[in-house]
């Protein structure tokens, strides 16, 4: 883990790309950090899957109660229900059920990731003084965001229906 300076610059909302200052504040940032990054995100993004297909067993499947025919003397295999999965109409074997999973990262680790993405994509953030909107709708907002001179890329916004 190395401390490094996460430098922004601070812009006037008023007058397009006029720097007020320029800051710094230092990050832990890791060495090796493309494990740390994807394990934090391979983590979330197991939390974040639900597991909610699920199948009947043949103690689920409605019916089944009677014992189709005797035990001996038909001729016939050995049967105690015809919701058996052998069955057609019988449950299923090995089918899926609902389960819960929760894999743990921990806290140095996720807020690590956390940090070193930031500084990886600090060329990518503008941070504004003060910003003042007059009207609170997207496409005034997005008018403020296309003045500024952006390295990577313009937010476009095109209102086809008018």
């Amino acid at each position: 883990m190395t401390i490094k300076k996460f430098e922004y610059s601070i812009y006037n909302s008023s007058i397009p790309n006029e720097i007020l200052r320029k800051n710094f504040f230092s990050l832990k940032v890791a060495d090796k950090a493309k494990y740390i990054v994807h394990r934090a995100l391979k983590t979330a993004a197991n939390n974040k899957t639900q597991y909610t297909s699920s199948t009947k067993t043949k103690d689920e499947v409605r019916g089944g109660g009677r014992k189709p025919w005797k035990q001996k003397g038909t001729g016939r295999a050995r049967s105690g229900s015809t919701r058996s999965p052998i069955w057609r109409g019988g449950g299923v074997t090995f089918g899926p059920k609902p389960k819960l999973i929760y894999n743990k990262i921990n806290k140095k680790e996720k807020n690590l990731a956390l940090t070193t993405l930031i500084y990886n994509k600090q060329s990518q953030f503008i941070v504004f003084d003060n910003l003042e909107l007059k009207d609170f709708k997207t496409i005034s907002s997005l008018n403020i965001f296309n003045t500024f001179d952006l390295k990577e890329k313009n937010i476009n916004y095109s209102n086809k229906n008018q």
